[in-house]
């Protein structure tokens, strides 16, 4: 309005870090040469929220770890005990609810033998406040991002810029799948 002076508006430092970290991020997601990395590029991405993360794949048969940071075991099995895990589909209320909404949740863990089980591989410990995002691809839950402070016990904190990147992460996979189906074609086809 006339008359009334403008005031520009302020990101805060932190969101804005989150911006440019998201920024860069995004460069190396659409990098062509990444195809299996994916998965590497969210855990590290998730380093910047979390204190420990684990992907986790979603089968037929339910869903198991793939890959880990922060993870710690006295007997330096971390990779293993997360490749090891394994969750029935439909048995946690958590999982399935980011599975059938296909939306992030971050809250305080539920109090069930699915959670004890999660957190027992994960070396125990409770934490605070849990994440849990999905990566979708071809319109279905392919892929989770588990996250927590632990061994703090603190809240995660703001999530929106990583929650921004797992979208995009789970289209970098299906561009990278219809990618190598085309490829495939063309090989079958000569």
């Amino acid at each position: 309005e006339i008359g009334e002076e403008f005031v520009p508006v302020s990101v805060p430092e932190a969101q804005g870090l989150g911006i440019s970290l998201l920024r860069s991020m995004l460069e190396e997601l659409n990098n062509p040469s990444l195809e299996g990395g994916i998965p590497l590029l969210v855990l590290r991405f998730a380093a910047e929220y979390m204190n420990r993360a684990v992907v986790l794949i979603v089968r037929e048969d339910g869903i198991r770890g793939l890959g880990q940071f922060g993870v710690v075991d006295p007997e330096g099995l971390a990779d293993a005990r997360v490749r090891d895990l394994h969750i029935p589909l439909g048995v946690d209320p958590l999982f399935t609810r980011v599975i059938t909404a296909r939306t992030a949740v971050k809250e305080p863990p539920e109090q069930n033998e699915w959670t004890r089980y999660l957190f027992e591989q994960l070396g125990g410990g409770e934490p605070q406040e849990l994440f849990l995002g999905p990566l979708t691809s071809e319109g279905k839950v392919v892929a989770l991002l588990y996250g927590d402070n632990l061994p703090e016990k603190k809240p995660i904190g703001d999530t929106e810029s990583l929650e921004i990147f797992l979208a995009q992460a789970g289209l970098a996979m299906e561009k990278s799948l219809l990618q190598r189906r085309l490829k495939e074609k063309d090989q079958e086809g000569q």
